[in-house]
Parts: C-alpha cells; structure tokens; sequence
C-alpha cells in the first residue's frame, strides 16, 4: 500500500481516534507533548471508560479535563514537582524505558496508547517530532497503538526526530502553536546576584566547550547576562535547550565545532525560543533531537570531551553533596558527565541565600528526609555572587574552607565554627 492511501485510511476525528483507548488501559501523553484534541477526546468518553491510567508529563493541555471522574481516570504526573513524597519513584530520564523494555516485574506497565503530535509527512511518509521530542518517539516505538495529531507548525529537525506513516494507528490534523519561550530573560524575576554569578562562570568557561544548561533561574539567565558572548564554537548539549541558545546560535558563538560525538550539532531533547527562532531551526543542520533516553544518559554525556554542565541547586553541604529538591533525582546525569568528561566539569550556580536572605544555601549538613541530588565525590565548582568554591580533589576540611568563602558573610561565622568541629 503506497503511504498516502495508508495515512488517508488513518485519518479521522478526534472522537474516532480516543475509541482506541479501552477500559482498562495505561495511555501516555508523553513529556511537553503538544496535543490538544485527542486528549479532549479521551477526556469526553468519561461516562463509557472505568480504571484507565493517564500518565501526563509537563501537559500542553490541563490535567484537569481528566478530573471528576475517578471511576474513569486515574492522572499520574511523572513530575516531582507536583508529585508527594510518598509516591514519586526515584528514576532519571536515561532510565525511563529500562522497565519497560526489560518486563521488570512490579516495574513497569505496558503501554497501551501513545498520543503524540507530529508534522505532516513529507514524499517519502516520514513525519516529524519537530523541535519538542523528549520522550515521544520512545513511547511511540513501545506503545500498542499511537495516536497522532498532525500539526502543520511543526518544524522539520534532524537527529532521531522522525517516525513513519505506517508506525501510527491514528492521525488527527489539528495546528496549535508550537513556540516555546520557557526561560525567557525577560519572564525572570531579578535578583542581585546573578550578574556576579555569570561574571564567575564566564571564567571557567573556555572556547570549544560543550555546555549543558539545567533549569532554575541562575542557570536560565546565563544566556542573557552575556556569559557566552566572548566565546567562541561552544557546543550545546541538553535535555531542553534554555531560551537563548539558538540565538546564540544565530550569532555563530554555539556551533558545535567540536563535538566529538556529533561534530558541528547543537544538540537536545527539545529547543525553546519564539515563533522566529523556531523557524530558524526549521531544515537547519545544524540542530539535531535526540530522545530524553539518550541525550540525558551520564554515560553518552561523559564521552564527550569538554563537557561543561551547568545547574542550579537548591542547597549545598559543607560536604560537596547538594540537592535540588525534597524528592528530586532527575538532576543528577548532566553533572555526573560533566565530572567524567575529558577537560570536562560541573558547575553549580546559586545565589548564596534564599527566602529574601534568611537561610544559607550552603548549609553543615542536610537534615533528616533530605534527598540527596548527588554525592560529595561529583563536588567541583560552586559559584555564589561571592565567588567560585574548587571542590574537586580535596579533602572535607578544605571543601568547607571553600564553600564558607562564597557563602553569605551573615552565615559564615556559624559555618566555621561547625566545620571546625567537624574537621579540627
């Protein structure tokens, strides 16, 4: 059958599409999936459906469509963010499909239906993911049916962002806007510490580095606040790509020379910008997408020499240990192969305090039920508006020494005098 009957035959309404799912059935709207009607659809059957699981990570759509209905619906947010302690289950990105794939039991749940969202297919009946894959061709190649909504804004990317005609079930055309402007500069609040902040980093930074930019507010701003401007052929590497990377990239200071893995790539799970930088990666070589299963993966990041992760955290011990959040695991891969890398390293950005100057963020010990982000043995640089503190390689006592120096000075009294008692 040539792919133009296949994809005609397959194509009907959003109300024709939800009939796939069944009572019973596990479906996975994917991670910043951008699909509005089918899950609608799925949502409207209410009355006829009982006992289906809607997993929904970071939705285009409102979770709450699914709600009032619990007979019917049972939401599972993969987030840890709006997840409670008691029910999030500790995991990276990397590992999302090891379960899966490998029928771990007690582990995982067959994917029954996947919706996803696509471009139209091109001569060939290839579509395309655009510029927001993360985990959507995953769930795609593993899910007994995939439903797809066929957005015509969607750009065309290279990479591993494409899937063919005859992989899905059921196509649905609808176009929704497809711009991203998470971490937009202009959408942050201010605060006085993140010039110094990304003055620091910019030093530590070198020509021909590969960065990788995590989420949080010191981090996000980097690109706004002139710390890569003076740099030469940096690579870029991540799961999301923080809003104004590709206008680095139009500047021709990211272009991914040296990459050794991908060279001349600019590399991620999905792109953020506005309505013109999206059309700018539309057909351009030198982006490329990659699933969340592997561009998040420590072992593929610390292959690639100069590999500079950059991320925020929400507390650091005198240890070198750090967290960024109550539950939070999912931060850990880039700074692990940032350690690993050759002429690699992790930076940590944080302003010294938090909760309007009250609390240090660089703390003796954590307290009971503090999950761990990452052990001491991957400490390397933390930059306050105070400094940069040199972890890696040294012993407790001269870890301590070194983050008291970039702590607040309200703090740095009490800090001493613990480490001293710590570390005589």
């Amino acid at each position: 059958m040539r792919w133009q009957d296949d994809y005609k035959k397959k194509l009907v309404s959003a109300a024709e599409a939800a009939k796939a799912v069944k009572s019973g059935d596990m479906v996975v709207i994917p991670y910043r999936t951008n699909t509005r009607v089918i899950p609608q659809a799925i949502a409207d059957r209410k009355n006829e459906l009982r006992d289906v699981s809607i997993m929904v990570g970071s939705p285009r759509i409102d979770p709450a469509i699914f709600a009032g209905a619990k007979e019917s619906f049972n939401v599972i947010v993969p987030d840890e963010v709006n997840a409670t302690v008691g029910n999030f289950v500790p995991s990276l990105f990397s590992l999302s499909f090891k379960a899966l794939d490998e029928k771990r039991e007690g582990a995982y749940r067959d994917v029954d239906v996947a919706v996803v969202a696509v471009s139209p297919p091109d001569k060939d009946g290839v579509c395309c993911f655009g510029h927001s894959l993360f985990h959507q061709k995953g769930y795609a190649k593993r899910a007994k049916k995939v439903l797809a909504e066929v957005n015509r804004k969607l750009i065309r990317t290279g990479g591993d962002s494409s899937i063919h005609v005859s992989e899905i079930d059921y196509f649905v055309e609808h176009d929704t806007p497809v711009a991203e402007v998470s971490g937009k500069g202009d959408h942050f609040p201010e605060f006085d510490s993140a010039k110094a902040i990304s003055g620091y980093i910019e030093t530590i930074v070198k020509d021909g580095d590969i960065i990788s930019l995590g989420a949080g507010v010191a981090v996000e701003t980097l690109p706004h606040l002139g710390c890569f401007d003076k740099k030469h052929d940096l690579g870029y590497w991540a799961g999301g790509s923080r809003y104004g990377v590709i206008k680095l990239a139009k500047a021709g200071i990211m272009t991914g020379k040296y990459n050794n893995l991908f060279p001349g790539k600019i590399i991620a799970s999905g792109f953020y910008g506005d309505e013109e930088d999206i059309a700018y990666m539309d057909n351009n070589p030198l982006f490329a997408v990659y699933g969340y299963e592997y561009v998040n993966n420590p072992v593929v990041c610390a292959q690639i020499n100069n590999f500079v992760a950059i991320n925020s955290v929400a507390a650091i011990d005198l240890t070198g240990q750090w967290t960024v959040g109550v539950t939070n695991t999912y931060g850990a891969y880039f700074p692990v192969g940032g350690v690993l890398s050759k002429g690699g390293c992790s930076i940590l950005a944080t302003p010294s305090t938090s909760k309007g100057g009250t609390v240090s963020r660089i703390v003796t010990r954590f307290g009971p039920g503090a999950a761990v982000t990452l052990p001491a043995a991957f400490g390397d640089y933390v930059v306050t508006e105070y400094g940069i503190a040199k972890l890696f390689g040294k012993s407790l006592k001269q870890r301590a020494q070194e983050l008291i120096a970039v702590a607040h000075p309200n703090f740095r009294a009490d800090l001493k005098k613990e480490a001293e008692k710590l570390y005589p």
